[in-house]
Order: C-alpha cells, then structure tokens, then sequence
C-alpha cells in the first residue's frame, strides 16, 4: 500500500474516532438537551477535537523538523 494512502486512511480513521467520542459524549452527558442542543454540542466536541489532533501533528512534524536539522547540520568526518 502506497504511503499516501495510508496516510488518507490513518486520517480519516481519525476523524471517525472524533465523531464516534463526540456522539459518545452528547449521548452520556448531554440526553436531556433538545435536538438543536445535541447538535451544536457535538460541532463544539468534534471542532476541539479536531483542533487538537491539528495542533499535535503541527508539534510533532515541528519537532521531527528539528531534530533532522539537527542531524543533518552535524559533520560526519
């Protein structure tokens, strides 16, 4: 399997998990809310979440940058 596609399955897979712990949530917490209600808690979830996985990938490929920087700055003599 072709790494980009492996990299479109890992990241859909992601966002299925988000939307499954969203709907998870709004059902455990919120079942006595309306329907409108429901709904504008799981955008709310799902965008957190969402925003969370994209800071932790921006990190980890900053921080995977820099340590080949810094590999690759050194002198092999």
């Amino acid at each position: 399997m072709h790494s980009e596609t492996k990299h479109e399955l890992l990241g859909a897979l992601q966002y299925f998990l988000i939307g499954i712990i969203a709907e998870g949530s709004v059902i455990r917490w919120f079942d006595k809310n309306t329907g409108g209600e429901q709904m504008m808690i799981w955008i709310v979830i799902a965008f957190t979440l969402t925003v969370l996985r994209i800071v932790i990938l921006f990190y980890a490929a900053w921080f995977r940058g820099a340590e080949w920087r810094s590999i690759s700055r050194r002198r092999w003599d």
